[in-house]
């Protein structure tokens, strides 16, 4: 291992007093169901109080990442995860004295793996880990005590990776220590350390990833080369390029795993709307005072809406339309932001992209809630990532209330029972399509007492339909909208009243400083957030990145969604290219494709490996990117276990048929 070779070789050159953590048994063995103590040392000892002394847990194996424990500054701080709920115990009394105890109760058989201890005080970092073996009760009995042996000699197809700091200041040491020009060989051992804990740094490709690797790498140094450069460019003139692309070419081809931040009504190219849906008997339009257009399907005349022009009915207006193809093309432009000319002047502020954004959502309403469309429309957005080579998707829902022909609706259930009818049906038809979830979604524009009565109606279908209801989030601009901490009271219900109601909400999604709506990253953080939404604003906040990363919070990063709303101009300055430098729990997604003129994930995977990577991203980094969108979804961890071995057929089958 390269943290080896660097540790080995900095100690050769000089004694620094660095913190040294060491493993009292390097495995253990023990039945389901007992209890089972891990011991690991630490020198030198801390200070008489724990107010300096950090130390963080974890568990790996090849199917999951769990975080079992972390005390912050002397404080245990409260960690989600559910399957180690209960189950974990620190001795801290102990801790004093240098030595560490964790207890880890009623175990299962999926608990095998390798425990981590990783500890920090004044007299810097380090960690040592542990493997522990759980047994069915069936087999023959056996005390539970450790049992040494030497550790494996392959390496993991993926190894979970923490910043090597206690390395790194053994180098950085051993180079003050008196050389007067740099060795270089340590600079070789930094720049491989530092490419390690890179999203994909440790992933282990196989003899066909190498050889579609080094393809891959050729595309990406003539893609590099051009003066055009697609991700220093806005979206909307860099899409052709993209598309002419070889690199997108493969990336579509690319099995990507889970969509994690797609919206409803925003899924399905307009296309489709427009020549589809607008085309279907009984469709009205009318024009607003916005300059925007609405639609409605009725069997009557329907009734005049205000401020809005007389409603027309669309059969008779192409009937007297010379050419309807420019009409189909203005109601398009209606229904998108994506134009052709020069989007810097189309758009030239965040209140301009914003408020024509929703003007887009308002005017595609009408069309998606009538209940035929509703359907369709939502089959046809699976059948569009599918083609895209996604396999599971998480879909943000608003569940409105939704029409028929005569006027009369259907209530929340009726629609979250809808998406879990189409979604069985669709994945009867496509065996290797994992699935779908819903969550559930409020606009934050809302007052606290609306909240609570959402919130409320959240548990109760969370109740009801827990198979296809994965949880909470807030919706709309947030700059506009009001702060996670102004529903704080609504948002605490559910882990009051002892329901189960996993949030995946927005925050960070501006580039404010200092106001309430940038503090909705520590907020979505006490509230327990299963995954962040954007996270744009996280590099400012080294608290709650530091938080995010160490309870396995993912960033669902959407870059063509950033910079189409005008939070970044060039996507190689992107936050989250930092965020994949050092391996930040994240994922890619594409938020609103639809608004954007991308299409499933592609677009957004080609902006993340060319732009945030630049040359330094890898096949490994797509391959951890693809995992790590299953790894973080609200799937049980079994689901997930076998929703990765799907994917990873599938990625096998890639790899062969593109490797030279």
């Amino acid at each position: 291992m390269i943290s080896r070779f660097l540790l080995l070789m900095a100690l050769s050159c000089c004694d620094c007093g660095t913190l040294v953590v060491n493993v009292a048994h390097t495995s253990y063995q023990a039945e389901e169901n007992q209890i089972v103590t891990l011991e690991w040392t630490f020198t030198p000892k801390p200070d008489s109080s724990t107010q300096r002394l950090y130390v963080h847990f974890e568990m790996f194996n090849d199917h999951k990442h769990s975080t079992l424990f972390h005390l912050h500054d002397g404080v245990e701080v409260p960690l989600k995860d559910e399957e180690f709920s209960g189950r974990v115990q620190c001795d801290k009394d102990v801790l004093r004295d240098g030595r560490i105890r964790l207890h880890v109760s009623s175990l299962r058989t999926e608990d095998s793996g390798w425990y981590r201890c990783e500890v920090f005080t004044n007299s810097g970092s380090s960690w040592a880990r542990c493997h522990l073996t759980v047994t069915a009760a069936d087999h023959e009995p056996e005390d539970q005590r450790p049992t040494e042996r030497p550790e494996p000699q392959g390496t993991m197809a993926v190894l979970p990776q923490r910043p090597l700091l206690a390395v790194v200041g053994l180098l950085l040491c051993c180079v003050s220590c008196g050389l007067s020009v740099p060795d270089p060989r340590q600079r070789d051992a930094l720049m491989r350390l530092e490419a390690s804990m890179q999203t994909g740094g440790q992933v282990v490709l196989t003899d066909a990833e190498q050889r579609l690797d080094a393809l891959l790498s050729k595309m990406k140094q003539e893609e590099m080369k051009r003066k055009d450069f697609p991700p220093a460019m806005h979206f909307f003139q860099a899409r052709d390029l993209i598309n002419n692309s070889p690199i997108f070419s493969l990336l579509q081809k690319m099995p990507k795993g889970a969509a994690l931040h797609v919206h409803d009504f925003s899924m399905v190219a307009v296309e489709w709307l427009v020549k589809n849906v607008t085309y279907r008997p009984n469709c009205y339009m009318c024009c607003t005072d916005s300059r925007s257009i609405r639609f409605i399907f009725s069997s009557n005349w329907p009734k005049a809406r205000p401020h809005c022009s007389p409603w027309t009915l669309l059969e008779n207006l192409r009937a007297k339309t010379a050419n309807t193809t420019d009409l189909d093309n203005s109601i398009m432009g209606n229904l998108t932001l994506f134009t052709d000319q020069d989007p810097e002047s189309v758009y030239p502020s965040q209140d301009v992209v914003w408020g024509r954004f929703e003007q887009a959502f308002l005017a595609v309403w009408g069309l998606v809630t009538y209940a035929p469309v509703f359907r369709d429309y939502y089959y046809e957005g699976l059948t569009q990532l599918y083609m895209d080579n996604i396999m599971y998707l998480e879909l943000r829902a608003l569940l409105p209330e939704i029409y028929e022909l005569d006027g009369s609706t259907h209530d929340t259930a009726w629609a979250l029972k809808t998406y879990e009818e189409i979604t069985r049906q669709f994945t009867a038809e496509h065996p290797d399509f994992f699935g779908a979830r819903i969550i559930f979604t409020v606009h934050r524009g809302v007052d606290l007492s609306v909240m609570v009565g959402v919130v409320e109606e959240a548990m109760k279908l969370r109740r009801d339909l827990p198979d296809i209801m994965a949880g909470f989030d807030l919706v709309g601009r947030e700059d506009s909208g009001r702060p996670l901490w102004y529903f704080r009271e609504a948002l605490s219900m559910p882990g009051e009243k002892g329901v189960t109601l996993p949030f995946f909400f927005h925050a960070g999604e501006t580039d404010l400083e200092g106001t309430e709506v940038d503090q909705n990253l520590l907020d979505a953080l006490l509230l327990n957030t299963s995954r962040i939404g954007h996270g744009f604003a996280l590099l400012r906040h080294p608290v709650a990145k530091d938080i995010s990363r160490k309870r396995g919070v993912a960033v669902e990063v959407c870059p063509i969604s950033n910079q189409v709303l005008k939070l970044v101009k060039d996507l190689r300055n992107h936050p989250a290219a930092a965020l994949m430098s050092e391996n930040h729990p994240m994922v890619i997604s594409s938020d609103d494709p639809a608004m954007f003129g991308s299409s499933g994930l592609s677009h957004d995977f080609y902006e993340a490996f060319v732009g945030f990577g630049g040359s330094s991203s890898h096949l490994g980094s797509l391959k951890q990117l693809a995992m790590n969108s299953i790894r973080y979804s609200s799937l049980s961890p079994k689901q997930q276990e076998k929703a990765l071995a799907l994917w990873q057929r599938r990625w096998d089958k890639f790899v062969s048929e593109n490797a030279l």
